[in-house]
């Protein structure tokens, strides 16, 4: 199994939710079209790198074992 630091797993959600909401603002602004797929893309990575962020997060902070 791949062991990502939780740097690296915070910095993955980070890029993850910046697609999903500069998506979201193309979208608003007509600059992309809008359609179910690209909604769902959107909403799918907002969610799994808020998720992937956190878990990062909390691996950075958890206290270490002895």
């Amino acid at each position: 199994m791949i062991r990502f630091s939780p740097t690296r797993l915070m910095v993955l959600g980070v890029i993850l939710m910046l697609y999903a909401s500069v998506t979201t603002f193309w979208m608003a602004l007509r600059w992309m079209p809008s359609t179910y797929l690209l909604n769902f893309l959107a909403a799918v990575s907002s969610i799994i790198g808020l998720t992937i962020g956190l878990y990062g997060l909390f691996q950075q902070t958890r206290p270490r074992e002895r």
